[in-house]
């Protein structure tokens, strides 16, 4: 199996505030939606995503700090 697409959505109850360093890095992954609850973005998180074509932050997005690299 392989990870195309990450969405947040109906996680309200789950409250996501960080994604780690190198969190989804390498993957296959094509698209993602960022909650407006995440504050932190990790160094890598999405680096080397070749397929990483689509990143939608939810509405007032919450972002405080991004690590250098994030998309690199």
């Amino acid at each position: 199996m392989i990870l195309q697409y990450v969405d947040f959505q109906n996680t309200a109850s789950v409250n996501i505030t960080y994604i780690g360093a190198s969190a989804f890095q390498s993957t296959s992954i094509e698209s993602i939606i960022i909650p407006s609850s995440v504050t932190f973005i990790g160094q890598n998180a999405f680096a080397d995503c070749i397929s990483l074509t689509s990143v939608l932050f939810e509405d007032f997005p919450q972002i405080e700090s991004m690590n250098e690299k994030v998309f690199f």
